[in-house]
C-alpha cells in the first residue's frame, strides 16, 4: 500500500499578501482586459496567463502591461517553442504596438525598488472593478 504524505499548509500571519493572491488578481486583470479571448487565436477555452518578459523579473511581475492571455496551445507551441519562421516577440509588435517598449521602459523605472504587495494587490482590484464597468 503506498503511503501518501500530507502536505502541510504554510501558515502566513493575517494580513499578508502571498504570491498567490497576487498571481490570481493579476490574471483576472489580465484575463477581462483581452475579453477572455486568446490574442492569438480568438479561442475561449484552457486559458492561461502568460507573461511577455519571463516572471524572474520581480519588479514587473504583476503588472497587466507584462501579461497577455494566450490558449493553451499558443502559450507552449507558439510563445515558448515558436515554429520556425515565427518571431514571437515581431509578433505581439503587431498586435499590441509599443507593448514591448513599454513593458522594457517599466522595468527599468522600477528595477531594484522593493515592491509594495499590499498596495499592488489593492491596484489589481481596482483595475478588475474598471474592466469589469466597461464590459
Amino acid at each position: 500500500m503506498k503511503r501518501t504524505r500530507l502536505r502541510r499548509r504554510k501558515l502566513v500571519p493575517r494580513g499578508t499578501v502571498t504570491n498567490k493572491m497576487l498571481d490570481d488578481a493579476c490574471r483576472a486583470v489580465v484575463f477581462a482586459r483581452d475579453g477572455y479571448r486568446c490574442l492569438m487565436c480568438g479561442r475561449t477555452k484552457w486559458l492561461q496567463w502568460s507573461h511577455i518578459r519571463n516572471r524572474s523579473y520581480k519588479s514587473i511581475m504583476w503588472h497587466p502591461l507584462n501579461s497577455k492571455t494566450l490558449c493553451s496551445g499558443c502559450h507552449k507551441f507558439k510563445w515558448h517553442t515558436p515554429p520556425p519562421g515565427f518571431d514571437p516577440l515581431a509578433w505581439l509588435e503587431r498586435i499590441l504596438p509599443g507593448r514591448l517598449a513599454a513593458v522594457d521602459a517599466l522595468y527599468f523605472a522600477n528595477k531594484g525598488k522593493k515592491l509594495d504587495r499590499r498596495l499592488t494587490l489593492l491596484w489589481l482590484q481596482q483595475e478588475l472593478k474598471r474592466y469589469q464597468k466597461v464590459a
